[in-house]
């Protein structure tokens, strides 16, 4: 043979595929008609494209037939929408002579429709598009119900609602979110500062809507404490460079030490004294609440320690047994 092996096998995907000079083609067919190891790998490589082009064409036909049915079925939803409204704005012209909880309906079926439809047709980030018109579409509706009935509760019941989308709902939006650079790889950081400035928030609104007397200071002082815990634990697990068991066990004795010291502090937040009533613990004596509850601090104090040692322990010996790996 005029030409090796080798040389002709890096030549024969470009001979398949039709995108070699005539003159590398020649050469091939030529080393062809002598070798037939070269001439079964050419078999294999034809038939893997053949392959390639049915798998794609599947893909195609696959994909035209899924958007042609979410197309369909958004129309449907949106035609069932759209004979609800009509029904609605006649009956409600009809009996009041003017519109008023027709804009509830539509508002209500516009939440609806953000949770069907919009997944429906939205082709990229269809959690973000889905959220977005879900939170949009609920607000409204608040707004709507809080006109119609003439209260004023709307931004009270806004910042909360915000502030429970945020909590369970935002997570998993999130991850649809093209970011870059620091905010990349710190998406906890971003969702957690989002869920503490609407809760600051809702504190706001809810000292000002509700004008009770001494609100600030036990408000801000309980709620910053709660927060700082929740960041301390979200620093710990993540953050923090240790095994799983290590960061358990610290977690877990920190929610032993906040659980301790939490009534104690919440009364002096709220006016009185400064004392935790886990001194007060007496695990022989049962007798009064204010016992009861001091023994159930020490149990729940002592419980902590000792399943955050255990883990911390364990933790520490998976540790050096990794480290002699």
């Amino acid at each position: 043979m005029k030409y090796q092996c080798d040389m002709i096998r890096d030549l024969l995907p470009l001979y398949c595929d039709e995108a070699c000079s005539g003159g590398s083609r020649k050469i091939v067919e030529e080393h062809l008609e002598e070798c037939g190891a070269c001439a079964g790998i050419l078999k294999k490589l034809q038939n893997k494209n053949c392959d390639d082009c049915l798998q794609q064409e599947k893909e195609e036909i696959i994909g035209s037939y899924v958007k042609s049915a979410k197309k369909k079925a958004a129309a449907v939803i949106g035609g069932i929408v759209a004979v609800t409204l009509c029904i609605c704005l006649i009956v409600n012209v009809a009996t009041g002579r003017t519109l008023d909880w027709f804009f509830i309906v539509l508002t209500a079926l516009a939440m609806l429709l953000s949770v069907t439809a919009v997944p429906l047709l939205a082709v990229d980030h269809k959690r973000l598009w889905t959220f977005g018109g879900f939170t949009v579409s609920l607000q409204a509706l608040l707004l709507v119900c809080c006109l119609y009935s003439g209260g004023d509760w709307f931004l009270p019941a806004c910042v909360s609602t915000l502030l429970g989308i945020a909590v369970v709902i935002l997570p998993f939006v999130i991850r649809d979110i093209p970011l870059t650079g620091f905010w990349s790889h710190n998406k906890g950081v971003m969702l957690l500062g989002i869920d503490t400035a609407l809760l600051y928030l809702l504190i706001l609104v809810c000292g000002i809507y509700s004008r009770v007397e001494n609100y600030w200071r036990p408000a801000l002082l309980i709620t910053t404490a709660a927060v700082l815990f929740c960041w301390a634990l979200f620093a710990v697990i993540r953050y923090l460079k240790a095994g799983g068991l290590t960061k358990a066990g610290i977690c877990v004795l920190l929610t032993g030490a906040f659980e301790a010291v939490a009534n104690g502090f919440i009364e002096w937040a709220m006016g009185g004294k400064l004392h935790f009533r886990i001194l007060d613990a007496r695990p022989g004596s049962w007798n009064t609440d204010a016992l009861v509850n001091a023994n159930l601090d020490l149990m729940i104090l002592i419980t902590c320690g000792i399943v955050g040692g255990l883990l911390l322990l364990a933790g520490t010996i998976r540790q050096r047994r990794n480290a002699r790996r």
